[in-house]
């Protein structure tokens, strides 16, 4: 359970609370203390390393992610008949939820704060802890239902019929 880094110091304070030259073990009570110590220390270090995982996900995100790339970011729009191909930049639609484990929150934010640093046209919405996190509007939930809807509202104003 506990690696002996742990439990090391803990048995040598119980050794020096012991009166010296007393061959007793130590109260039962005692020992299921020292035991459950060793089980939240374990949890704590599993909690500092997730923490760490993220913190480490969003620096290399900043880093290497798609905000770096966010001036090539540009959407084909069909080209009219017999009119030579156009590519323009066209509005995007990004939203999430503040308990998105897939994609995390600040990665979006900075992506929503890079997009308005380059002056582009989109729609943003963030939403907070929606049930679902990353597929919260794949539910049925009244949640999901306004997410889509607004969805299916900013493609039938972008989409050309």
């Amino acid at each position: 359970m506990c690696g002996p880094r742990v439990l090391a110091p803990v048995a040598l304070g119980l050794a020096l609370a012991a009166p010296l030259g007393a061959q007793e073990a130590p109260p039962r009570d005692l020992a299921r203390q020292v035991e459950a110590l060793g089980r939240k220390v374990e949890s704590q270090s599993l909690a500092l390393e997730q923490l760490q995982k993220r913190i480490d996900d969003v620096l290399w995100f900043d880093r290497v992610g798609d905000v770096a790339e966010v001036d090539k970011v540009y959407i084909p729009t069909v080209p009219a008949p017999k009119q030579e191909e156009t590519y323009g930049i066209a509005s995007a639609f990004v939203h999430t939820t503040t308990n998105d484990r897939d994609v995390n929150v600040v990665e979006v934010q900075s992506l929503i704060a890079a997009l308005k640093a380059a002056g582009k046209e989109f729609e943003h919405k963030v939403y907070d802890d929606a049930p679902g996190g990353h597929s919260f509007n794949r539910m049925d939930s009244a949640l999901a239902r306004e997410s889509r809807a607004e969805i299916y509202r900013f493609l039938g104003r972008h989409l050309k019929k």
